[in-house]
């Protein structure tokens, strides 16, 4: 009955841990076990990935290139695009930095908890902010 829930999702899995199954679940159960009471929700980018700048580069090829024949929510598959601090570098002042949110958030998907903690403005303001850039450009028509 193992067999039947082994999948390559697993195998690969256990594969970081070490070349012996065995040994490489008892080293997965500890990984484990220190996460334990540790909150990552909150930590989560784009819903799905958690780690580092370095680790979401390093993956960033093998999502873009992924062939999984699985439904994925668009913000995950996303998940390879650039980050906050990439797309917000050339907002020198306020009305690039307004418009860089309208962007944002309509072509990388970012929802307004990531962007109003990465800019550190209430998401309400962050709402209002996209609104009113895409009022300014549908006036400006």
């Amino acid at each position: 009955m193992g067999d039947a829930l082994t999948c390559p999702t697993t195998d690969w899995i256990l594969s970081q841990f070490g070349r012996d199954r065995s040994k490489a679940q008892k080293v997965y159960r500890k990984f484990v076990r220190q996460g334990r009471g540790i909150e990552i929700w909150d930590e989560l980018r784009h819903g799905c990935l958690l780690g580092t700048d370095a680790f979401e580069a390093k993956i960033a090829p093998s999502l873009s290139q992924s062939q999984l024949e699985i439904e994925i929510p668009r913000s995950q598959l996303l998940a390879a695009g650039p980050s906050l601090d990439e797309l917000f570098s050339d907002a020198a002042d306020k009305p690039s930095r307004n418009r860089k949110i309208r962007e944002v958030m309509r072509s990388h998907e970012y929802t307004l908890k990531e962007l109003s903690a990465h800019l550190g403005l209430h998401y309400s303001t962050v709402s209002v902010i996209a609104k009113n850039v895409d009022e300014l450009q549908e006036h400006q028509k």
